[in-house]
């Protein structure tokens, strides 16, 4: 942990050279995973050239380097310098809902610093914030990244304790985030039209949001410039609407944020490596 610490210390401009390095080796060395991202390219975006495709490609790499030094500038960021670079442009509509007594699920995409979203709303607002995580099996890293998100005193959630502590503080203002576009087993999963192709979602929000009976937003992250981001919320559910709208609804979301900045989500995640089929009709009003 100590050296993670110390390299924490160093000015963001000379991590920066290293994610550029960083990005050299995994893209022209390495070819980190190359085929998992070619192919997700070309099946979400066949409409685009090779050219187009392979410019995403190498802009991806330099996105994804740059996520990992950030992670570890998180270490030591002031809270001052947090708030400089990641900017919530309307923050009032979470805010809303949470200052009348009742939490708030918060639903968010691997896109652009996604370790920064919740480290950032942590450093901006002193509330009650859960974080919604799976542990990693080594330990080292576990006890790192749970460091840099905990970083500004969010609460980390362990996933499997998710339904129980919503049944505890179901009548608490507090809120509830996670990343939800993880590959699940094809097993009870939602399956939706998602980039062009047939794509299970965990229907854990889902599950969250009847337990609750809590609104759901969509939190949009987008990198304006190197190491400065803005974070928009979308409103996906009102409390008391059907919990089956939330997926749709949330993959809409998620499909137009990654159209518009497509070199900011993470291609290399084997995202399609269960093959599904759409359901034989979808009703309109979930789209």
């Amino acid at each position: 942990m100590w050296f993670f610490k110390l390299l924490s210390l160093l000015p963001l401009t000379f991590l920066y050279g290293i994610s550029n390095t960083l990005a050299w080796i995994a893209g022209s060395l390495l070819k980190y995973r190359a085929k998992v991202i070619d192919t997700n390219l070309k099946n979400s975006f066949p409409s685009k050239s090779n050219e187009e495709r392979s410019k995403i490609k190498s802009a991806f790499y330099k996105s994804l380097s740059d996520v990992i030094v950030e992670a570890i500038y998180t270490l030591s960021i002031s809270k001052a310098e947090m708030l400089r670079r990641v900017q919530f442009t309307n923050s009032e509509l979470l805010l809303n809902h949470y200052h009348t007594g009742k939490g708030v699920i918060v639903l968010a995409g691997h896109q652009a610093n996604w370790e920064w979203c919740l480290v950032g709303f942590s450093a901006a607002h002193k509330l009650n914030i859960d974080g919604v995580y799976r542990p990693l099996h080594n330990r080292f890293f576990d006890r790192l990244m749970i460091s840099i998100r905990g970083r500004f005193k969010a609460n980390l959630l362990p996933a499997n304790d998710t339904s129980a502590h919503l049944k505890r503080h179901k009548n608490d203002s507090r809120i509830l985030a996670l990343v939800a576009d993880q590959t699940p087993s094809p097993k009870g999963a939602i399956v939706l039209p998602f980039l062009n192709q047939a794509t299970p979602f965990f229907r854990g929000p889902e599950l969250m949001a009847a337990i609750s009976e809590w609104p759901v937003l969509y939190i949009e992250m987008a990198r304006v410039k190197r190491g400065c981001y803005t974070l928009t919320f979308h409103p996906v559910l009102e409390a008391g609407e059907n919990v089956r709208l939330i997926m749709p609804r949330y993959a809409t979301l998620l499909e137009k944020s990654i159209n518009t900045y497509p070199e900011q989500w993470l291609w290399s995640h084997r995202r399609w490596k269960h093959k599904v089929s759409l359901p034989a009709s979808i009703d309109a009003t979930e789209a």
